[in-house]
């Protein structure tokens, strides 16, 4: 079996995307998964979509090394969360070729949670992109049982 292996942003969180995608194929990785969004106020994000030079950058080295984006991150699935406000942010997923995008459960209503889970697949299935939710011991979705029962209850 041949298995692909993917370098995180979080990584090496410090490196802008060209630098992680040259530093992942340098070092024997297939792709990478890229932070577009900010996560704290601390922590990198490099916004691609507001920033045509870095995509620019970003999109050659991906061509330079043929590696391949396999998510973006980071959706943060909050009560007032709204899908419209990222449409930026998915087009510039589906531009990467970036297979998924990751989100985390930030929101106390499972219910809500779903629902908006559901619509964002739905959204994002226009542009190629389909969500993964990851779970956090220290959200209200802390194991992979409850991520099951979110995501058969958004379909």
């Amino acid at each position: 079996m041949n298995r692909r292996l993917t370098l995180a942003h979080l990584s090496a969180i410090t490196l802008s995307p060209p630098e992680l995608i040259r530093l992942a194929a340098r070092v024997g990785f297939d792709g990478v998964g890229l932070r577009l969004l900010r996560v704290t106020e601390t922590s990198p994000g490099y916004s691609l979509m507001d920033d045509p030079a870095m995509m620019r950058a970003t999109l050659n080295a991906l061509r330079d090394t043929a590696s391949e984006v396999t998510d973006i991150e980071f959706l943060r699935m909050t009560p007032d969360f709204e899908v419209s406000r990222f449409e930026t942010f998915l087009a510039a997923g589906q531009q990467l070729g970036a297979r998924h995008l990751i989100t985390a459960p930030y929101d106390p209503d499972l219910t809500r949670l779903a629902d908006n889970l559901s619509i964002l697949a739905d959204r994002a299935a226009a542009f190629d992109l389909s969500p993964v939710l990851e779970f956090f011991p220290w959200t209200n979705v802390p194991d992979l049982a409850t991520v099951s029962q979110i995501a058969d209850a958004a379909g």
